[in-house]
């Protein structure tokens, strides 16, 4: 991470923050490159929200803060220069938030280490600050995304694969390519190179099933080149070209590039009914038809792993909503007809075959559902066809500019309708008490602690949940998490067929 902004008097300020009765450290201020800084105590901070979103790469949210008399710009921190908005995209605000450990033998020897792994630690670029007066005080608001972000939406930089491939400017465009998932890398080396203090480092990173050849246009922003190789990028065929999720890793700050596939295979072990490297706890609905609370300490998980994390504190649903797929999504889960033009070959083609609503159903059983835990081990896809959609009365007509390879065309075609299948699946949405190793592209359990009769929605509700989205939430002397996560699996049959017109 570039080092400007850093200031060792601002840089240490940690504040005891107590919420309800969790205790955290909590670091917050606001510094420019001239380290002008102002320290944000945890009373000045009025309503704070930082979002996980699958659909981003980096986290963005918002803080409204106290500003009597205009304090924030007007008092000085350590008896230098106070500070002031730049408002050009280097005012930074820097957030730290730690739970307390409890001590023992491995906290203390790995407590830096578990501080990083549960720690939201963040620089933010602010982008939009607003001010207001409410109930007689003075607020101001400010928007705020990743540092990453913004360095790279004002970056123009030219980016080519041909730079990477020491071939002439003769060469044809084929031996001038690079597979997708490394143009996406040595185009965020380009960006973040380590002589301007930034520097990148990689997870597990994708390296992209097809090639492509690709000279940003000169309008183009290193988040313009970034998504476009991104939508040009699917998995490799072991993945059944599937789409893959770029996002900054909270810790270690790395970027990864994974297929949906793949996080999929790590929710569940069927072989010890136990949650994956990837699945983080069980939740249980409270009282769900007509249950009681008290029997929380006993109850047997029936449809999420018997082995996994369950915390009794912050692990009660008391209120939520479950919504089931709406019919308005389902024109963006149909057979594609992808076309394209070969300029050398002068010709139309149309991808229909591998596009088809049956084949979408097929790898959506093989990629998703089947690594999940069902009746007898064998858990039944949600995603349901009717006639119009298996006959290919219903499609979608898209173009794909790659005229080379049909497996890139996937990307626009079949692997698109996959991750719609996924994100408009059915969704549960509820706020609990905050815990800050929740995350997007994770998965948790969700059953219910009552003994009422078990009913076909229990299979189609209760199991195991795919986080599109977490929103840790600092509000009121609280702190939230609001999760919203979908469900790709009916847990055994529950009679539905693809039949009807």
């Amino acid at each position: 991470m570039n080092s400007f902004g850093k200031s060792e008097a601002a840089g240490s300020r940690f504040s005891r923050m107590v919420l309800e009765d969790m205790e955290y450290d909590f670091e917050a201020y606001l510094i420019n490159p001239e380290s002008r800084f102002f320290i944000l105590r945890p009373a000045a901070i009025l309503d704070l929200v930082i979002e996980d979103n699958i659909n981003n790469y980096y986290h963005q949210g918002y803080a409204v803060l106290d500003n009597r008399m205009d304090l924030l710009e007007r008092v000085a921190d350590e008896g230098g220069p106070s500070f002031l908005f730049r408002g050009e995209g280097r005012d930074i605000f820097r957030f730290k938030f730690t739970p307390k450990l409890t001590p023992g033998k491995n906290i203390n020897e790995n407590e830096g280490k578990v501080k990083e792994l549960i720690s939201l630690d963040f620089d933010f670029v602010i982008y939009n600050v607003e001010e207001y007066v409410e109930e007689g005080q003075k607020k101001r608001k400010i928007f705020f995304h990743d540092l990453y972000k913004q360095i790279l939406s004002e970056t123009n930089g030219g980016f080519s694969t041909g730079t990477y491939s020491n071939l002439s400017i003769s060469s044809d465009d084929d031996t001038r390519s690079l597979n997708t998932g490394i143009a996406i890398r040595e185009l965020l080396r380009e960006v973040f190179p380590s002589t301007d203090g930034f520097g990148v480092s990689f997870a597990d990173f994708d390296e992209g099933g097809t090639k492509i050849f690709f000279s940003a246009p000169s309008s183009y922003s290193g988040d313009d080149c970034l998504n476009y190789l991104l939508s040009k990028h699917v998995s490799t065929k072991d993945n059944n070209n599937d789409r893959c999720i770029l996002r900054i890793e909270r810790y270690p700050k790395r970027w990864s590039l994974v297929s949906l596939s793949k996080f999929f295979k790590n929710a569940y072990r069927q072989q010890n009914d136990a949650g994956g490297s990837l699945f983080l706890e069980n939740f249980l609905l409270q009282g769900f038809k007509g249950g009681g609370g008290s029997k929380v300490l006993n109850v047997v998980i029936k449809r999420t792993p018997s082995v996994a994390s369950y915390i009794p504190r912050s692990g009660i649903i008391s209120q939520f909503n479950y919504i089931p797929p709406a019919a308005a999504n389902q024109n963006a889960i149909t057979s594609s007809l992808v076309h394209s033009y070969s300029y050398s070959g002068k010709s139309f083609s149309i991808d229909a075959k591998d596009n088809t609503f049956d084949s979408v159903q097929t790898i959506f059983q093989d990629n998703y559902v089947k690594n999940l835990k069902g009746d007898k081990g064998k858990p039944i896809s949600n995603l349901y066809g009717n006639l119009t959609r298996k006959e290919q009365k219903n499609t979608r007509n898209v173009y794909s500019t790659s005229n080379y390879s049909p497996e890139q065309r996937l990307g626009v075609g079949r692997s698109n309708v996959l991750k719609n299948a996924i994100l408009m699946n059915s969704c549960i949405n509820f706020s609990i008490e905050g815990a800050t190793y929740r995350q997007a592209c994770r998965f948790i359990g969700i059953d219910r602690n009552d003994d009422a009769p078990a009913s076909s929605i229990d299979d189609k509700m209760l199991g195991i949940y795919f986080i599109v989205s977490v929103r840790h939430i600092i509000r009121d002397n609280k702190y939230m998490n609001d999760i919203v996560a979908v469900k790709v699996y009916d847990y055994k049959d529950i009679g539905f067929k693809g039949e009807y017109i």
